[in-house]
């Protein structure tokens, strides 16, 4: 992957990082705070992303040109950081699911604990039987940031099959 010049993640879970490159040289880091472990062990064999969900996904507005109007009155607008999510799931191969959110601060932390607890020790210990009676592999990790603007910018540069390599500890 250092050869080529796809955008690809090293997710560093000994140094709690995780590193952005192209062509082998890095051009971003993603400091990780607290990052949990369950199921399978990874190898570390890339593998891609196969699609990001979240409850808020970012809304692009549809403009449907009108055929008699030869210049469009629409202003395009581009997506911002903000409008990003700061919460989200990433599906990759192998049955493997990454859960990403900030750290919580304020007084929705508790709340965000709560729920994050609860999604935690319930959803992967249901998806562990199901996937293990099927005879296929299953591993989550849970990842805290160091804040929102952190989650948000590491939602903005993912992309559907972007390659991940996910070093053990």
């Amino acid at each position: 992957m250092a050869n080529s010049a796809e955008l690809y993640f090293i997710v560093t879970i000994g140094e709690k990082r995780i590193d952005l490159k192209a062509k082998g040289i890095l051009l971003r880091t993603w400091k990780i705070e607290k990052i949990r472990l369950w199921g399978d062990p990874v190898l570390s064999n890339p593998v891609s992303l196969i699609k990001k969900t979240t409850l808020f996904p970012p809304k692009r507005e549809e403009i449907k040109p009108d055929k008699t109007v030869e210049e469009s009155p629409y202003e395009l607008e581009a997506l911002e950081l903000g409008d990003m999510p700061s919460s989200y799931t990433l599906s990759l191969e192998r049955n493997l699911s990454i859960y990403i959110h900030p750290k919580s601060t304020g007084w929705t932390s508790h709340l965000r604990k709560i729920g994050s607890a609860i999604r935690w020790y319930f959803y992967p210990p249901v998806k562990t039987v199901w996937t293990k009676a099927n005879k296929k592999p299953y591993t989550a990790f849970e990842i805290t940031l160091e804040n929102k603007e952190e989650s948000k910018s590491f939602y903005w540069v993912l992309s559907k099959n972007s390659p991940f390599i996910i070093l053990p500890p």
